[in-house]
């Protein structure tokens, strides 16, 4: 398969007048823009239309392709929040025509004749060109979708347009050949840059001699090269690969400068999306078939109520969002449900063992001590809250359990006050920052970095600090020292699954959690790398 260089070129992606005009009315009564503004219907509405838009685009691109499932999800959330992130930008700049020069909110009429001019330039000339590029974009993931099926039995080519329009540093590229494993095609795959027409292609192995290695390095370098007027590299952000990262869009595109608070909003609106497109459960029976077939993973919710549903949903879109932040996690988690619903499941596989194993003995003695053994492997205290584990994996029960008997406000209740307390993080008041915590302790045992020594320049100039330190700068629970004692707690390990949920919870995290954050996801891309 080849990229279809000008499949959709004809295609005008539509984002209507009307719609920008009822994002600038909202912006206009509400005399300000905030980042919590973006989840208001008209505003929202602006977003959906640009997703629809660039969608269109993603969906000329995977025309006929075959992609997985995983794949699929992840690039339709990218252009999710791309188009969160440029409306934000959008109606920031409009935002600052908001007021005349004695601080008054302008009329409205006045107001948008001054913005009015913001529409055409986001909304047509700059959609037509992220238009044209989810178009090259996705169609580049589909290809690499094909070559990652394919293995490693041909070597990839890269080719331009060969006409008068390739950019001179991509025409250096013509011919470029590296086997598929090389780390060029992480960089270069493209579109590299707006409009770009490149493709790669996949050729027999032997037929072309490959390109030196210190050459590539440089033709790379140049391709993705182009500086503005203060030095700064407008290109380098065209250095990924979309079906390797599974994005649309380059992660360091301007549109994701924003604000934390911004981010997690946009983050926590395509949270809901996904749980609305993909979780329609009503019932306790239709959420536990939902993790199995969405999600992949055994299931069992016994204790949860249908009343409890709401703290389901939390659970679903916590673990669905991470399964497509890191796919690998799926490897290490085979089950995720309540506590009690892990301890039937052992208690279940016990019991058939031991029935294969005594097929003489009474069935009421063997399901007795089957049910005594499952609650000493996998029951907790009643202050748990959840726990995640690594044993079982034979039967598929490694993974995630909530402790159902903290269901409904009861969890909510405490979790206020373990906060209010500093016991937890600030923001760590939900059963999704409880879940974030645990699937912390799952990207640390997938990352080992409770020994890495980035983490440890981060941990030990704050167990330096004090107990107190830690407990005022991230939680109590982070570094207790009274905990020490219990053979299942490290205090290395809680300080990042607290650092997570509080970088994935709080508005505004602290610098401890950031550190951990930022240093979990540039750990992730070098695995990704490697």
């Amino acid at each position: 398969m080849t990229l279809a260089a000008e499949g959709g070129k004809d295609k005008k992606p539509v984002v209507r007048l009307s719609t920008f005009r009822n994002a600038a009315k909202h912006l206009q009564k509400a005399g300000d823009f905030r980042p919590d503004m973006l989840e208001d219907q008209p505003i929202r509405t602006l977003i959906d239309e640009i997703t629809d838009a660039l969608m269109e685009g993603v969906n000329i691109g995977l025309k006929d392709a075959e992609i997985p499932t995983e794949m699929a999800d992840r690039l339709g959330r990218d252009v999710f929040v791309f188009s969160g992130c440029k409306t934000y930008h959008e109606l920031r700049e409009a935002s600052q025509l908001l007021r005349d020069d004695r601080g008054r909110i302008k009329p409205f009429g006045k107001f948008f004749e001054e913005v009015r001019q913001i529409h055409p330039e986001y909304n047509e000339r700059y959609l037509e060109a992220e238009h044209q590029f989810a178009v090259h974009s996705a169609q580049a993931a589909a290809q690499w979708a094909e070559i990652e099926r394919e293995g490693n039995d041909y070597d990839l080519q890269y080719r331009t347009a060969n006409d008068g329009k390739v950019r001179p540093a991509h025409a250096k590229l013509e011919g470029l050949t590296r086997p598929q494993d090389d780390p060029c095609w992480s960089e270069i795959m493209p579109p590299n840059g707006w409009k770009c027409r490149c493709r790669v292609v996949q050729v027999r192995k032997g037929k072309y001699d490959y390109t030196d290695r210190n050459e590539v390095s440089q033709l790379v370098r140049e391709a993705t090269t182009d500086l503005d007027s203060q030095g700064r590299n407008r290109a380098e952000m065209f250095r990924f690969n979309p079906g390797m990262d599974r994005v649309i869009f380059p992660k360091h595109h301007p549109y994701y400068n924003l604000s934390i608070q911004a981010k997690t909003v946009i983050t926590d609106m395509a949270d809901k999306r996904e749980v609305k497109n993909g979780f329609a459960a009503k019932t306790i029976a239709e959420a536990e078939e939902a993790f199995r077939t969405q999600l992949g993973v055994k299931c069992r919710l016994d204790g949860f109520k249908k009343s409890d549903m709401a703290q389901v949903q939390e659970i679903f879109a916590c673990v669905s969002h991470h399964f497509t932040d890191f796919p690998e996690l799926r490897d290490k988690i085979k089950f995720v449900g309540s506590v009690k619903g892990r301890v039937a499941a052992l208690e279940d596989v016990k019991y058939t063992e031991l029935c294969k194993l005594n097929p003489g003995m009474q069935d009421d003695v063997l399901r007795k001590y089957a049910k005594n053994w499952a609650k000493r492997m996998a029951g907790c205290s009643s202050s748990t809250y959840a726990y995640s584990s690594k044993n079982f994996t034979e039967y598929a029960l490694n993974g995630l359990a909530f402790n159902s008997t903290w269901a409904g406000t009861k969890v909510k209740k405490q979790l206020e006050y373990d906060v209010q307390h500093k016991f937890h993080p600030v923001g760590c008041d939900t059963v999704k920052a409880v879940f974030d915590h645990e699937l912390g302790h799952k990207i640390d045992e997938m990352l080992s970095l409770y020994t890495d020594p980035d983490f440890l320049a981060i941990y030990n100039p704050a167990k330096a600090q004090g107990e107190r330190f830690i407990a005022d700068n991230l939680s109590a629970y982070a570094y207790c020292t009274s905990f020490f004692r219990k053979s299942n707690y490290t205090p290395q390990k809680e300080f990042i699954a607290e650092a997570w949920s509080e970088y994935r919870n709080n508005e505004k995290p602290r610098p401890l959690a950031v550190a951990v954050g930022e240093l979990i996801n540039r750990k992730y891309d070098a695995k990704k790398q490697n």
